[in-house]
């Protein structure tokens, strides 16, 4: 048997052993994911509801932000500011432009 042989017959003992192992953590592990099953469910609707909560409260902690850097750069960067603010906005689902660093 030559040193190729060798080789194939050790990864085919490899891949057959990786197969058994892999069905007996996948035995293992459905009784818990069947477990987890009712809690994710419970959980989700929670999640849903604490991230609409946060929504407003980010998109106003990112408004004042965008101000606060919009007046600090003195209104030079006002445009890119408006954009990635804008988009994050667009993620939170609201207006958040920034004021004119002039209107205080």
């Amino acid at each position: 048997m030559g040193l190729l042989d060798k080789a194939k017959d050790l990864a085919n003992k490899a891949t057959h052993k990786a197969t058994e192992v892999a069905g007996e953590l996948a035995d293992k592990a459905r009784p818990l994911a069947e477990k987890a099953k009712p809690v994710a469910d419970k959980a989700k609707p929670l999640a849903e509801k604490a991230a609409e909560k946060a929504k407003p409260i980010a998109a106003k902690g990112l408004s004042a932000a965008a101000e606060k850097v919009n007046k600090a750069t003195g209104g030079k960067y006002q445009d890119k500011i408006d954009n990635v603010s804008g988009k994050l906005g667009d993620v939170l689902g609201s207006e958040t432009k920034p004021k004119d660093p002039g209107t205080n």
